[in-house]
């Protein structure tokens, strides 16, 4: 029997090194944080390379972002934020209960990375699925932790543009739709969210994280 690992988020397979021992088949497999695979077993291996062990440097590939710029396509509105944020705090009901496509772009400086294998680009919280490109270079989604993109082979030593293009679900669009607070004659559902306390139904909001917000790192495979 031959195994072989399959990242679920890039769709990326490898085979894995596996010693026979009491008619079962034993393995090793390194993962970053929250990291996740499938394991599958064949009678042949798969035209791959074999399994990385993940490793990270204990600094993390210095960078400086400036400020980010936020396109709302639905709303086709424009900010300019120095950090990112959850759009549900956001003083706009247009924003705090928009549900839709996103799009954020900023650039950032960093030094060439010293004996790294990889270079991986970390974002801390996507609500809900994202994609990123490296100047201009097409990097891949990311829909669950760790969140992590290898942008190795479109970095570059100096200035680098960074482009995020992402989504959340209806729900929070729905909401204000549903309590009256946004008014959409061509939008009708009969969902609504309820809390329940000391035998009373009370009306009530609430909403899912939306957007992307928390830290952006580089971090260094060695």
């Amino acid at each position: 029997t031959c195994l072989s690992y399959w990242d679920p988020q890039t769709c990326r397979y490898y085979r894995l090194n596996a010693v026979s021992q009491d008619d079962m088949q034993q393995t090793s497999i390194k993962l970053a944080a929250n990291g996740s695979a499938f394991i599958v077993a064949a009678n042949t291996y798969p035209d791959a390379a074999e399994a990385p062990q993940w490793t990270v440097s204990q600094e993390n590939l210095k960078a400086k972002f400036k400020a980010w710029t936020i396109h709302f396509r639905r709303l086709d509105k424009t900010l300019e934020k120095s950090s990112l944020f959850d759009w549900r705090t956001s003083d706009d009901p247009a924003i705090k209960y928009y549900s839709g496509e996103a799009d954020y772009q900023t650039t950032f400086t960093c030094k060439a990375p010293k004996n790294a294998k990889r270079v991986y680009l970390k974002l801390e919280d996507v609500n809900v699925i994202a994609s990123v490109k490296v100047n201009g270079k097409d990097c891949g989604i990311v829909w669950a932790a760790p969140y992590l993109i290898d942008v190795t082979d479109a970095l570059k030593k100096g200035k680098n543009r960074l482009e995020i293009s992402m989504a959340n679900t209806w729900y929070n669009y729905s909401q204000a739709v549903n309590y009256g607070i946004i008014k959409d004659e061509n939008y009708w559902t009969n969902g609504r969210t309820w809390d329940y306390k000391e035998g009373k139904v009370l009306k009530t909001e609430d909403l899912q994280p939306s957007g992307l917000f928390g830290e952006v790192q580089l971090i260094v495979e060695k």
